[in-house]
């Protein structure tokens, strides 16, 4: 087990889901997401510019934060079957969760 300050170290990108369930969760997620912006879409409309800015700070950091200060699990992984490709040891970001909780804190 050790620490790592950085998880950086591969290039970004985005696989879309596999199967119908993958399909299927993204779905609610978004349906979720939906829903719950149209309940609160008095408040989102009454921010004024300072409070869009945090909305979008806190967003922008909490892509940022969940790839610092990792902890990494060392262990012995097998590769994927059929797959010629080596397995990432598993790791825990510790920051990932801080700009939901500075969120929380001026919401209230």
């Amino acid at each position: 087990m050790d620490f790592l300050d950085s998880g950086f170290t591969s290039a970004w990108h985005f696989r879309p889901p596999q199967g119908l369930l993958g399909y299927g969760l993204l779905a609610a997620y978004v349906f979720i997401l939906v829903g719950a912006l149209a309940l609160t879409r008095r408040d989102w409309l009454s921010l004024r510019p300072r409070g869009w800015l945090g909305v979008l700070l806190l967003s922008v950091a909490g892509g940022a934060l969940s790839q610092l200060l990792l902890l990494r699990f060392s262990l012995d992984l097998p590769p994927p079957p059929n797959l010629p490709i080596e397995p990432t040891d598993p790791s825990l970001p510790l920051l990932a969760l801080a700009p939901a909780f500075l969120a929380a804190g001026t919401l209230g």
